[in-house]
């Protein structure tokens, strides 16, 4: 008798802690509702991205000696426009072999055309770090 519920308290109890156990699929799912669809990088990324942009417009409000030096850069000594904060897309992306976890993001206003200048984002994919935030203009 006392062996019969050793080993009923043993199946109830290894039962229960196989619930608890995740699948590796759920893992994956988990994963994939985190990434941006279409880019090698989580949504946190982006979010990140678009809120430098958001802190750019912010800056440019501010007097020159007040602003953050690279929330807008001058990198191509081309003239950070935006003067509202607005809903950005992404348009393209690229990287480098040298450094393979910072990307240049490219944004434009959402909804407005695809020529003109874009909105670059440099962003650490790894630590989510924006890192500095420029207009070029259309190639």
């Amino acid at each position: 008798m006392l062996i019969y519920i050793s080993i009923m308290i043993l199946s109830v109890s290894s039962c229960s802690s196989v619930g608890n156990e995740k699948n590796p699929s759920e893992y994956s799912a988990i994963h994939q509702s985190q990434q941006e669809l279409n880019y090698p990088w989580d949504k946190d990324v982006t979010q990140a991205a678009v809120e430098a942009i958001h802190r750019s417009v912010r800056n440019m409000k501010k007097p020159k000696k007040e602003r953050e030096k690279n929330f807008p850069a001058d990198l191509y000594s081309f003239p950070f426009n935006q003067t509202e904060i607005k809903e950005y897309e992404i348009v393209g992306y690229s990287n480098s072999s040298v450094e393979p976890e910072i990307y240049q993001i490219e944004f434009r206003p959402a909804g407005e055309t695809r020529f003109g200048p874009r909105i670059t984002v440099e962003m650490n994919v790894k630590t989510k770090e924006a890192l500095r935030v420029y207009m070029q203009a259309d190639a």
